[in-house]
């Protein structure tokens, strides 16, 4: 039996899990790029931008392996990962609200009924080996209580890596499962969940999910809408609710991508071209890979496929870049969404191990 080695992994890798499944995949070796999976042999990653610009969006190395979460714990035990030490600048508050008007004038236009704009915190540090292992370490370690998806991929010098609990879909046999996730507040001791849940605000601004995902998918099969219900992580509170398909045409990986990506939870609700190229226009640059499709494909029946939030990426130039976003319709109002945007940053800062305060 082939043994894992740490060290390559480290080096240039690739990874993802399910808490559901209790698993965790990993490869690592000389990661080629590919711009068709036609003749691709089965496991290999999927990773595009959010606008979808990339020609090369198929990965595949020389090792791949399948873990437990509790396997995977015992393989990086006997490792020391460093924090790394990250020289943060002050957080900026004129991006976001540049980003919150333009949106809000579009909703007002009636071109629009929700879209999510986003800021980020940055800094400076150099992130090697030692620094990704630390981040694998905290992420992994906090998956129990996190019930999401985490995922990394790093290459030539810059990287991902995050615990993400947006699903745009899973896969099984031509079962799909995907989720409407939208509507956020602090998990705090005293917070009210009725209050929350029954919040017509947030009602509404989840129902806009709901509509952009059904009318998206619909045409591929019978779509069965589940209840909404509490979605309860160790920092943060949302709104989810199932949505099932059942694929009545064969499947097809990269056509449910682009069709359900990015769904209104990450995006614009409805759908609109000329939004989409004004928003493309203006965030480009800043955005990098957040909020971007990244995803498994195990085999033809079997395949993942997430939204990259609640991550941290670095570059070659030694920037680091912590980015959350947030739903906005016409009833927001704009401290509100700035300071949810804060306290997203803040969940991720103590879910990689990181210390930050506003």
């Amino acid at each position: 039996m082939e043994l894992f080695n740490l060290e390559e992994f480290l080096k240039s890798g690739i990874f993802f899990s399910s808490s559901i499944e209790n698993k965790i995949w990993c490869m690592y070796g000389a990661l080629e790029e590919y711009h068709s999976n036609e003749n691709l042999e089965y496991p290999y990653f999927y990773f595009s931008d959010f606008y979808f610009k990339n020609k090369n969006t198929f990965y595949k190395g020389k090792k791949f392996f399948e873990f437990t979460f509790d396997g995977f714990q015992t393989i990086l035990k006997n490792s020391v990962g460093n924090v790394p030490d990250i020289k943060w600048e002050k957080f900026d508050n004129l991006y976001y609200q540049k980003q919150f008007d333009f949106i809000m004038k579009n909703i007002k236009s009636k071109e629009i009924k929700k879209g999510v704009p986003f800021s980020f915190l940055s800094g400076k540090s150099k992130i090697d080996s030692e620094n990704k292992l630390f981040f694998i370490q905290n992420v992994v370690k906090n998956i129990k209580n996190n019930k999401c998806y985490l995922y990394g991929f790093w290459k030539n010098n810059e990287g991902i890596i995050g615990t993400s609990p947006e699903l745009i879909f899973s896969q099984e046999n031509n079962n799909i499962y995907t989720i409407a996730l939208a509507g956020t507040i602090k998990n705090e001791i005293n917070v009210d969940k009725d209050n929350f849940i029954n919040d017509p605000k947030i009602k509404n601004e989840h129902s806009f999910v709901i509509e952009g995902i059904k009318k998206a998918i619909k045409h591929f099969g019978n779509v069965d809408i589940g209840q909404t219900r509490l979605f309860e992580l160790p920092y943060l509170l949302h709104l989810k609710t199932d949505i099932f398909l059942n694929f009545k045409t064969e499947f097809n990986y990269l056509k449910l991508v682009h069709t359900l990506h990015p769904t209104p939870a990450v995006g614009i609700y409805p759908k609109n071209d000329q939004f989409w190229l004004e928003e493309s226009l203006l965030n480009t640059c800043k955005r990098k890979n957040f909020a971007a499709p990244f995803g498994l494909l195990l085999n033809k029946n079997k395949s993942f496929c997430i939204c990259l939030i609640r991550g941290l990426q670095w570059d070659e130039f030694d920037k680091v870049q912590i980015t959350a976003g947030g739903g906005v319709i016409e009833e927001s109002n704009y401290q509100d969404e700035l300071n949810e945007i804060k306290f997203k940053i803040h969940s991720i800062i103590k879910n990689l191990g990181l210390n930050y305060e506003f």
